[in-house]
């Protein structure tokens, strides 16, 4: 096994063009590799760093957000509305 790992960087040191594109690729595949990995670690297998995370929700989404009239509101929003301090009331026009 040593006498083909000698040979191996024999061949490469007679070609610098071709170790240098080698070298390359792996770096750009094993770097791809790590970060998408980390990713992944990050969005998908840790939980939120909230308490009790699965009680959250999104009110809603929308871009650009739509004129909302507090007086129209269904009674399960008021509720939700009146028994938050993180809403906020917003004036109609």
């Amino acid at each position: 096994m040593l006498q083909d790992v000698r040979f191996a960087l024999r061949s490469l040191a007679k070609s610098p063009t071709f170790t240098a594109a080698v070298v390359l690729i792996l770096v750009i595949g094993i770097g791809s590799t790590v970060a998408l990995v980390s990713v992944v670690q990050a969005v998908l297998l840790e939980p939120l760093p909230y308490p009790e995370p699965d009680r959250l929700m999104v009110l809603w989404a929308e871009w650009p957000p739509r004129e909302i009239r507090l007086r129209r509101l269904p009674a399960p929003w008021r509720t939700l509305r009146s028994g938050s301090s993180g809403l906020s009331r917003r004036e109609s026009p």
